[in-house]
């Protein structure tokens, strides 16, 4: 069985886990209990944060410790020893900070609050982006139309200036991305058996 079969299997079985959890009681929305989220955290997100450690970004190794600490995993080698290596360049006096042995979190001159800003935009525009198009999906396609009617919504303001098309358009798309733990599965996991995607 190929790799990407193994994983196609994993996802079944994990989704049957969280439609029986639901069924007791459990929340779709749950993301710290629920079977499916806990293995495509597992299976999924935590090999991303590890391509993405990989390639310099430290702030991926401290996402990837709290979402073990959250769904109680064992840490992977590569989240202990990234840490352990850090840990001790700092414990042994060779550099003088964590942000020398990890990195600046958000960068030498992160704008916070904007960056909180565009965090919570990003959701609310995918609601209302969506909320529109199913209002009336032949008037409200997925496209700049739509995203420029969102974007003059007035709770989307800015300085009393309404949020331009592309502006909506990348934080839809953001918030898409983020919402959606089917993105980071390979397309191919999710064809049904017969069916062309």
């Amino acid at each position: 069985m190929s790799h990407l079969e193994d994983c196609r299997q994993e996802w079944e079985e994990a989704w049957s886990d969280q439609l029986r959890f639901e069924e007791q009681g459990g929340s779709r929305g749950d993301f710290k209990n629920g079977p499916f989220f806990r293995w495509w955290c597992l299976a999924v997100i935590v090999p991303n944060l590890s391509e993405q450690y990989e390639a310099g970004n430290n702030k991926a190794l401290f996402t990837a410790i709290d979402l073990c600490a959250i769904h109680d995993f064992r840490l992977p080698a590569w989240v202990r020893d990234g840490f352990h290596c850090g840990y001790e360049a700092v414990n042994d006096f060779k550099l003088n900070s964590w942000d020398k042995a990890f990195g600046l979190p958000h960068g030498k001159h992160a704008n916070l609050a904007a960056m909180r800003r565009r965090r919570a935009l990003r959701f609310d525009v995918l609601m209302a982006v969506r909320a529109l198009h199913e209002s009336d999906p032949t008037r409200y396609p997925i496209g700049d139309y739509t995203f420029g009617e969102v974007g003059k919504q007035s709770r989307f303001h800015k300085n009393g200036r309404a949020i331009s098309a592309s502006t909506v358009r990348n934080l839809f798309y953001e918030g898409q991305e983020y919402a959606n733990p089917l993105n980071y599965l390979p397309i191919e996991i999710l064809k049904v058996p017969g069916e062309d995607l």
